[in-house]
């Protein structure tokens, strides 16, 4: 799953590198500079020899346009790493079973989820249960640490594995939930 050109044979890591894009759900145009250059009105304080030189040395040069496919492509995810949680509400207290990767990517359908039920209902503590937590990223944190200052009684977090209690030892959140 990665891109590896080679200088020797540039039109093999041309095709190998587009191939890679497409399969990324991305499209990629190589645009010659050259054909696409706008007048450069800098060439007009040179001899007409040098803009010359210029600008064929520029039909020499490209980029690529890289823009999203129009057919839609399905990237693999890892069905082990999935974000989702169970969630039930008693006397106050929400009470959240946190199962596979709390990143920037799942992190806020969290928030939003606490948002709405919080402003359906006062929510007064957070019970988590991470057991099944395999990771929780900086926004993860975040999203905890505003449910424990929207909660009178704050958060509190059991059943960390290993790598969860590290990362919130190590960021200083261990003092913000009990």
């Amino acid at each position: 799953n990665s891109l590896i050109a080679t200088p020797a044979d540039m039109a093999g890591s041309i095709q190998n590198a587009m191939a890679f894009l497409a399969k990324h759900g991305l499209k990629a145009e190589r645009v010659n500079v050259g054909e696409s250059m706008p007048k450069l009105n800098s060439l007009d304080r040179v001899s007409a020899e040098q803009a010359a030189a210029v600008l064929e040395g520029m039909k020499h040069c490209a980029f690529w346009k890289i823009t999203l496919s129009e057919k839609d492509v399905e990237l693999p995810i890892a069905e082990e790493n999935r974000f989702h949680f169970d969630a039930s509400i008693q006397s106050g207290t929400l009470s959240l079973a946190l199962m596979g990767r709390l990143d920037t990517i799942t992190a806020p359908s969290l928030l939003s989820f606490f948002e709405k039920i919080n402003a359906e209902q006062a929510i007064e503590a957070v019970d988590v249960d991470c057991r099944r937590l395999d990771y929780i990223s900086s926004a993860g944190l975040r999203v905890l640490l505003i449910m424990h200052k929207a909660c009178k009684d704050g958060v509190s977090l059991h059943g960390e594995n290993e790598v969860v209690a590290e990362i919130i030892e190590q960021t200083g959140f261990d003092s913000f939930f009990h």
